[in-house]
């Protein structure tokens, strides 16, 4: 049995948050472009996938 098998929302739940972020980090680099922003995002989408996915 997975993970995901016990939560069948929280697939959907979290992968709608990813597309948030991922759009919102596009807005980011847009406005800032900064290398820091970047990293902070990818950071978070990385901590979000491990927490999605235990």
């Amino acid at each position: 049995m997975t993970p995901l098998s016990k939560h069948p929302h929280q697939g959907l739940l979290s992968r709608n948050l990813l597309s948030r972020v991922i759009r919102l980090s596009i807005r980011f680099r847009i406005e800032i472009s900064g290398d820091a922003i970047i990293k902070v995002v990818s950071g978070t989408v990385h901590r979000l996938f491990i927490h999605a996915f235990r």
